[in-house]
């Protein structure tokens, strides 16, 4: 599981394919140990991944649109769940690497998401509140680079939540702070909301 790619060939090896998936290896002699090689074990398990999948999007959906636009939210969690283009990667046993990379994505941005709005909740309370609020922050982090880690190992491509999740950051930092511009990430010119924030860093 850790010395081969994901079609079974040592990743030393000239004829690797360097498919480094050790997770949803994992995940098939799980299924094996549970059913032996009966079919409907394995594709239970995508289509329970998919549905994991397809309420993580609602979730998504709603952080993005807000509670106010449910039929928005409802649109496209439904359009995700019934579109053509998951058919192989839900019907095919193999393509559970794409399905719980997916999974593993969306928990991951979800739990940075949290972070930041825990983040941004830290800095607003009292100082009384702040040590409690700091250890949630902090937790939800670490448990989003772990779950980008799980992305990663369930397929290669999952780690690129680590970029999605930066851009959001700064994304929502750009509509809290309109005066804040991208020379701000490199230096501490002095602006009303940067020095707020650099002075809370340093305390």
């Amino acid at each position: 599981m850790w010395q081969d790619d994901f079609w079974g060939t040592p990743l030393h090896h000239s004829g690797s394919h360097k498919s480094y998936r050790p997770l949803t290896v994992l995940s098939f002699p799980l299924n094996y140990l549970l059913g032996g090689f009966r079919p409907q074990g394995y594709h239970l398990c995508n289509v329970m991944l998919h549905c994991a999948a397809t309420a993580l999007v609602a979730r998504l959906g709603r952080l993005l649109f807000g509670r106010r636009r449910p039929v928005a939210v409802g649109v496209a969690a439904a359009t995700f769940a019934a579109h053509p283009v998951h058919a192989e990667a839900v019907a095919g046993v193999v393509g559970r690497a794409d399905v719980a990379a997916c999974v593993f994505f969306l928990l991951s941005f979800l739990g940075y998401a949290a972070h930041v709005r825990m983040r941004e909740r830290c800095d607003a309370a009292p100082p009384q509140r702040r040590h409690l609020l700091a250890a949630r922050k902090w937790t939800l982090l670490l448990a989003s680079v772990l779950l980008a880690a799980c992305a990663g190992l369930a397929k290669e491509h999952g780690l690129t939540v680590l970029i999605v999740s930066a851009l959001y950051d700064l994304a929502r930092h750009l509509g809290t702070h309109p005066e804040f511009n991208l020379a701000h990430l490199f230096t501490k010119v002095s602006v009303p909301s940067s020095t707020i924030i650099y002075q809370s860093a340093v305390d």
